[in-house]
């Protein structure tokens, strides 16, 4: 049984823009406008804030049937189109977030939309229009400087990246992420993969033990670990770690699972 480390991380990617919303522009207040658009504005900002706790509890169907009779109301509504385009992204509909999400971005450019945007491309393999989205992002000094997180811009970069095999500008993209976000698992993980990707097991094994420690009851750096042992041809080593792993009780079932499939791989040798 083999997994990909590669496909878990970008899947995750999805996961992780999820804590982008809340950094969206919410506001369309009427300053000095009449009660009736006050209280319209209110109405909507309320509406929001219900869309937005749908996300957050993991109901992005909810949110999108939040989202519907808005959007009839106000199609060029960005904030709106955002969170459509971030509600079908949580539903694994990348190619259907990629619409509302250009049209958003189109209106109302930001950094939280282009990150959107790009991770809806690399879900849907348009790993170059990825790239020119989170390129744009970067000559953009003002939106860029002021994003909260630059981690995972260049995290996205170097992901598109590396899957057009732009493999030296992949690997400086992740250390970016990882020197404003140390502990950016993401990235640590990917950088890892990378390195054991172009035949550098021994530094591979040092990036996915900085990426255990980030998370510690995670499955993937105890894979990326075990795999890049066994390119060494230690797999005593390997193991090792997959049976220190599978005795932790924070461990969850699927994982544990998992770990111990991919021990059945290993025949242990003398090391």
């Amino acid at each position: 049984m083999k997994y990909s480390v590669t496909h878990i991380i970008i899947n995750r990617i999805a996961q992780f823009v999820i804590t982008t919303l809340l950094v969206l522009s919410g506001g369309c207040a009427t300053i000095g406008g009449s009660s009736t658009e006050a209280q319209s504005d209110q109405e909507l900002k309320a509406r929001r804030a219900i869309i937005v706790n749908h996300l957050n509890a993991g109901q992005p169907n909810r949110a999108i049937s939040e989202l519907r009779p808005l959007l009839i109301d106000q199609p060029d509504n960005a904030d709106l189109l955002s969170l459509h385009g971030l509600s079908l992204l949580a539903l694994s509909k990348a190619a259907d977030a990629i619409g509302p999400l250009k049209k958003a971005y189109k209106l109302s450019p930001n950094a939280t939309t282009a990150l959107n945007l790009s991770s809806a491309y690399i879900e849907t393999q348009k790993f170059k229009e990825a790239t020119q989205v989170l390129l744009k992002l970067r000559q953009d000094s003002n939106q860029f400087r002021t994003y909260p997180y630059p981690e995972r811009v260049h995290h996205n970069l170097g992901l598109s990246l590396e899957k057009q095999n732009k493999n030296k500008l992949a690997e400086t993209q992740y250390k970016l992420a990882i020197k404003a976000n140390p502990s950016f698992y993401l990235s640590l993980m990917q950088l890892g993969i990378l390195y054991r990707k172009t035949q550098r097991s021994q530094l591979a094994i040092t990036q996915f033990n900085l990426a255990k420690d980030a998370c510690p009851n995670c499955f993937e750096p105890i894979e990326g670990l075990a795999l890049a042992y066994r390119d060494l041809k230690k797999n005593q080593s390997a193991n090792r770690g997959l049976e220190q792993f599978v005795q932790r009780r924070d461990v969850d079932e699927v994982s544990r699972k998992r770990a111990l499939a991919l021990m059945q791989e290993f025949t242990p040798v003398r090391e």
